[in-house]
């Protein structure tokens, strides 16, 4: 049987798209459909010549991308076109960039995704973007969440080394960066906010992990080693695995993203696993999550003062709804993009 081919980051490092990935071929794998895996990770030559030869014969490929992606965007539909290859582009975020005002990216990047068999954007946001900056039809992309159900792997890591304080702390709160990186020159993730909320809060006992995965700004990390070594309730690691297991040991997860391309995984995970989840207010967010107003500590602190008491009360987590079927969602983009032969057996053609 042909297998389709998933194309993007494959962890670790374990960050949102990587996450979906991994939860993607768990879930195809459960619905009898093998898949192959080819990352884009690491060193660009190798990345590309990687894509390139592994995917020259695909039956399908699902490529994972988003706005940073844009390049490899262009050079593989181009390259997937000319071989002859359907593809599928899943577009996990899509903010404006600089390179976006050339006519010339814009046209090689309407071409690659008119090109596409399907084209999936995670959130309504995220294909206005996309649509408002290529001129792509609107009704030609399918919007279907990322927000899998956390995968047998995740559930079944063991758990990570975690500072002892923490882990015995009676109001454990959890927040995480991918990456530390500047967006519109202010920490994306917004982990400098999770700092500035916990000076209003004078409870002795809610204490904070912040995982950092990759360093991109170097700037970004000395204010949260400062803060973590003047504030005992501040934990500060580099995180190299799945969150899974750490919001499930968590009360709280907070996401004080700036900005990002939907709801959050993070948020989804962290409620599925029974903590409260508080997140900024700068894109839709689920609907368990409290809200607090993007860029502000103050409201940050509040939302996360009301949930603490919520803690202490022994007040459950609201439980969320469960999704629609992502899976038969795409399970049915890739019929109508030619699988639907290997996807069932003889007899059921």
């Amino acid at each position: 049987m042909p297998n389709p081919v998933l194309v993007g980051p494959v962890p670790p490092p374990y960050g949102g798209v990587a996450i979906h990935i991994l939860r993607l071929r768990e879930a195809l794998a459960m619905q009898g459909i093998p898949t192959t895996l080819v990352r884009t990770n690491g060193h660009a030559v190798a990345m590309v010549a990687r894509v390139l030869t592994q995917t020259v014969r695909a039956p399908l490929v699902h490529f994972h991308t988003d706005e940073g992606n844009y390049k490899s965007t262009i050079l593989f539909a181009r390259w997937w076109k000319l071989m002859n290859v359907p593809y599928i582009l899943t577009t996990h975020s899509f903010r404006s960039l600089n390179a976006f005002e050339q006519p010339r990216v814009r046209r090689a990047l309407h071409s690659a995704y008119a090109s596409a068999v399907a084209r999936i954007a995670i959130s309504d946001s995220t294909r206005d973007a996309l649509c408002a900056n290529l001129n792509v039809d609107a009704n030609s992309v399918h919007v279907i969440p990322s927000t899998l159900p956390v995968s047998r792997t995740e559930r079944t890591a063991p758990l990570p080394p975690l500072p002892s304080a923490w882990q015995g702390a009676p109001i454990r709160i959890l927040a995480n960066a991918g990456r530390l990186v500047r967006f519109n020159g202010e920490d994306l993730y917004g982990l400098d906010l999770v700092v500035d909320a916990m000076r209003y809060i004078d409870n002795p006992h809610a204490h904070v992990l912040l995982a950092v995965a990759d360093v991109v700004d170097s700037s970004l990390l000395a204010p949260l080693e400062a803060a973590a070594a003047a504030d005992q309730r501040i934990h500060l690691v580099r995180s190299s695995w799945p969150l899974a297991q750490v919001a499930r040991n968590a009360h709280i997860v907070i996401r004080p993203t700036r900005t990002e391309g939907g709801p959050s995984l993070t948020l989804a995970e962290a409620a599925q696993l029974g903590a409260y989840t508080i997140g900024s207010d700068a894109v839709e967010r689920p609907a368990t999550t409290r809200l607090f107003r993007s860029g502000d500590a103050a409201s940050l602190a509040a939302a996360l003062q009301k949930t603490i008491a919520d803690v202490h009360a022994g007040i459950p987590a609201p439980i969320p709804q469960d999704d629609a079927n992502i899976v038969q969602q795409i399970l049915e983009i890739y019929e109508r993009a030619g699988l639907v032969s290997t996807l069932n057996t003889p007899a059921d053609v």
